[in-house]
């Protein structure tokens, strides 16, 4: 009696708090990680403001972005994440495809990549009608390994269980963060390093 007192207490002051939850859902085919503060999210911790169009200018040479100083880890592009990102249900290989079938376990070279590919491969990725994708930032690529099992429960094709998958955002010279998604180990990779995936995102607003 007391348990259930207590639960009908603690819905009644959760309820009128209007909180809600981070969450993935499908809408038609796009499978979607919606980070708005609406669904929990610290307030300042999301933004609206399209990191798309600022990594569409940035250029790259030796595998290391031009203005690399904006793309930190610290630094204002990846302090924030974006509010929703569509996530896309297949690893891209290495020409910049989506092939359809079960790259997740294909151990051959054609999944794995060097930085720069990764980077380039998804600006310049059209796929399901859109072609503004991008590799996720350090921190939207931690929140897509968080929720990587919810995620997994609308792809095509999960994440491989081995493999690490670069972000979109720089450590020091020539190295670029990844994380390995079956246990959410974090490295600073070399950027030249070609054994490491890409799974990429697009922003979504509406």
């Amino acid at each position: 009696m007391k348990r259930s007192l207590l639960l009908i207490l603690l819905a009644g002051l959760i309820a009128p708090a209007g909180l809600y939850a981070q969450k993935v859902y499908k809408n038609g085919n796009k499978v979607i990680l919606d980070l708005t503060e609406d669904a929990g999210m610290p307030k300042g911790s999301v933004t609206t403001t399209s990191k798309t169009s600022l990594y569409a200018s940035y250029t790259h040479t030796a595998g290391e972005l031009v203005g690399e100083a904006e793309n930190t880890v610290n630094n204002p592009i990846n302090l924030t994440v974006y509010q929703k990102l569509e996530v896309l249900p297949y690893d891209m290989n290495i020409n910049g495809e989506i092939t359809g079938t079960n790259n997740a376990t294909d151990q051959t070279n054609s999944m794995s990549m060097k930085w720069s590919v990764a980077f380039d491969g998804c600006k310049n990725l059209s796929y399901g009608g859109n072609n503004d994708w991008r590799l996720p930032t350090q921190r939207e690529l931690i929140l897509m390994c968080i929720f990587k099992p919810a995620l997994e429960s609308f792809f095509n094709e999960p994440f491989n269980s081995t493999a690490q998958y670069w972000s979109a955002t720089e450590g020091s010279d020539d190295f670029a963060w990844a994380i390995r998604m079956s246990d959410g180990l974090l490295s600073s990779v070399r950027t030249m390093n070609s054994g490491t995936r890409a799974r990429c995102v697009r922003e979504v607003t509406n």
